[in-house]
C-alpha cells in the first residue's frame, strides 16, 4: 500500500475529511469570519502544522468545504446523471429531490450562501467559486433535459433550452435563499407551476 507521511492513504483521507467536516461546522455556526484554522485543527485533535500539511492555505480548506457542501451534502441522492425515465420525469425528480434536501437540512445551502457572500470582497473566495463545476454542470444537465423534452414534444416547442435552464437555476437558488427570507407557497406546488410553464 502507498504510504504517506502521516500513515496509510486511507488514514490520511480520513484525517483530511475530518478537517473538512470541522471547518464546515465552524462556518455553519460562526460564519466565515469565525473560521480559525487553529480551532479547526484542535477540534479534531491535530496540530496547526498538521492541518497545513493537508491544506497549505485557508483558501484551500474553504474550497474543500464548498466542494463537500455541494457534492457530499446538498446533492446526496439527487438523480443527477440518471438516464431512466422521460426528460420530464427526470427533471421533476431532480427538482423534487433537490428541494427536499434543501428543506430537510438547510445547513448545506446556508454554508454555501455564507461563502458566496464574500465573493464580492474577497478575490480568493471569488476564484474558488469560479473554479467550482456544479453551477455550469447543473445548467448543462437541465439544458440537455429540456432540449430532449422539446424534441420529444414533452416541453413546449417555443422553449429555449439554454434560457429555460438559466431560469431553473434561478428558481433553485431562490429555493435556497427562501430559507433566509421565507416566501408564501409550498415548494412542491411551485415546482408544479414551473413544470406547467415548461409544458405550455
Amino acid at each position: 500500500m502507498t504510504r504517506t507521511v502521516n500513515g496509510s492513504t486511507t488514514h490520511a483521507g480520513q484525517r483530511r475529511q475530518s478537517l473538512i467536516e470541522a471547518a464546515y461546522q465552524s462556518i455553519a455556526q460562526e460564519g466565515l469570519k469565525g473560521l480559525r484554522t487553529r480551532d479547526v485543527a484542535a477540534q479534531v485533535g491535530m496540530t496547526h502544522a498538521t492541518l497545513h500539511y493537508y491544506f497549505p492555505t485557508k483558501e484551500a480548506l474553504i474550497e474543500a468545504v464548498a466542494d463537500y457542501a455541494v457534492f457530499q451534502k446538498l446533492l446526496v441522492d439527487v438523480p443527477y446523471d440518471n438516464q431512466e425515465g422521460s426528460p420530464r420525469e427526470r427533471l421533476h425528480q431532480f427538482l423534487i429531490t433537490l428541494q427536499h434536501n434543501i428543506r430537510e437540512e438547510p445547513t448545506h445551502f446556508l454554508v454555501l450562501y455564507e461563502l458566496a457572500r464574500y465573493t464580492r470582497q474577497c478575490p480568493a473566495i471569488r476564484e474558488i467559486f469560479q473554479r467550482q463545476t456544479f453551477h455550469p454542470s447543473w445548467h448543462r444537465f437541465m439544458a440537455t433535459l429540456l432540449d430532449e423534452g422539446i424534441r420529444q414534444r414533452e416541453f413546449r416547442a417555443d422553449l429555449n433550452a439554454e434560457d429555460g435552464a438559466s431560469i431553473l437555476m434561478m428558481f433553485i437558488l431562490g429555493l435556497g435563499t427562501s430559507l433566509l427570507m421565507p416566501v408564501p407557497g409550498d415548494p412542491e406546488q411551485m415546482i408544479q407551476q414551473i413544470e406547467h410553464w415548461l409544458i405550455g
